[in-house]
């Protein structure tokens, strides 16, 4: 069975992740998966450098030509394709369309972020004008192409509760063909303590007396790194062993950098850059906080969930699918979204309590492995793909 994967991306995030768990761990004697990439190819690096795997990926696609897109889908005879969609949208319906047509059995969308739906035309202007907008404006646009993808559709398979709620209420996806599979973690990897943690703590000069937050995300404003920044800056004198790591690089880096050294916190907050292997820099510390600002809902959270699944309590943002994550003061404390106090007044009381870290942490590590796991992810992808 030849089964295309389209992904259109301009980074290694979340998403890209998910899709590579799932072709490691497909019976390649019996499966030929093949990614078209309408972007960056993310995929080469891990699927076939690293893990010797030998994946089909073909890079400097068009994903705003109808023709373009059901030619190259003819060219590589599928029986299945695979949307790996962040948002509604991200693909033209017409690509949905090419697909159907090219010959293949099924088509699917895999969906990891929440979509906005333009706002309804205001009651200005010429009246002509509006009625003209208000019939075939962006927000028509946009949802009468979100039913056409949905009818067009085999399954649309959601990472989280909140995200199909979302898909079915708003773009009115067909509810019995909107379906759930919650996002996983391999617990054998991230449930056992890494043994470069310590030394890495070393490394960035952390002693042990330091109280460590770490974050790990694409460096875009959405993620409200500057939110964390300015929390970690007003606990100067209330937690003065306060200390903070950031994973990750993207477009926004360059500013958070100027941002720390105008707040003078360069002793203070370490720049890790992109790694590969988020798992030490993980268990280096104490805490993880995920502070997505206002505008971007957190569909799933996978670095918060690869924190949980390490033992380390998180603080995130209480919106999008993140609920479905953490419980509040249970396992992890939820903040409001772009809020430096709530967030500051969380880090003050994981900071100063380690048996509250502690027990949380026991407890985040514990729902992983019972609701979360990778395998059960990738066993329920595999009976709705390759049915």
């Amino acid at each position: 069975m030849r089964i295309i994967f389209l992904s259109w991306t301009a980074a290694y995030g979340g998403g890209e992740k998910h899709l590579v768990d799932l072709i490691e761990r497909l019976d390649l004697s019996q499966v030929q998966p093949v990614i078209l990439c309408f972007g960056i190819d993310p995929y080469s690096r891990v699927l076939n450098d690293r893990l010797g795997l030998g994946i089909d990926v073909a890079t400097g696609l068009v994903r705003n030509s109808f023709f373009r897109t059901w030619s190259d889908f003819r060219k590589k005879k599928p029986d299945r394709v695979v949307f790996v969609t962040g948002v509604v949208g991200a693909f033209p319906w017409y690509t949905f369309l090419a697909a159907r047509l090219s010959g293949a059995k099924r088509v699917y969308a895999i969906y990891h972020n929440f979509s906005d739906i333009p706002k309804a035309v205001p009651k200005t202007g010429n009246w002509l004008l509006y009625l003209a907008r208000r019939a075939f404006g962006c927000r028509v646009r946009t949802l009468l192409g979100a039913r056409i993808v949905a009818a067009l559709t085999y399954r649309s398979i959601c990472v989280s509760e909140r995200l199909r709620d979302r898909l079915i209420e708003s773009f009115k996806f067909p509810r019995q063909r909107t379906i759930t599979v919650l996002n996983g973690v391999d617990f054998k990897l991230y449930g056992s303590p890494d043994p470069r943690a310590a030394s890495l703590r070393r490394e960035l000069g952390i002693s042990s007396d330091d109280v460590v937050v770490v974050t790990a995300c694409r460096l875009v404003k959405e993620k409200g790194v500057d939110v964390l920044l300015r929390a970690v800056d007003s606990l100067r004198e209330e937690v003065p062993n306060l200390k903070c790591v950031i994973v990750g690089e993207g477009p926004y880096g360059e500013e958070l950098r100027q941002l720390c050294a105008q707040m003078g916190l360069s002793s203070r907050v370490f720049f890790a850059g992109f790694q590969d292997d988020v798992r030490p820099y993980l268990q280096a510390g104490d805490f993880f906080v995920s502070a997505s600002s206002p505008t971007w809902a957190e569909c799933f959270g996978l670095s918060t969930l690869e924190a949980m699944a390490s033992g380390v309590p998180s603080i995130a943002s209480n919106a999008g699918g993140v609920p479905e994550l953490i419980s509040d003061q249970e396992d992890g404390l939820l903040v409001k979204p772009g809020s430096v106090d709530e967030l500051r007044a969380a880090i003050k009381r994981l900071a100063s309590d380690a048996a509250e870290r502690e027990r949380m942490g026991e407890r985040a590590r514990e729902k992983v492995h019972l609701k979360f796991g990778l395998e059960r992810c990738v066993k329920e992808l595999k009976a709705i793909l390759l049915q």
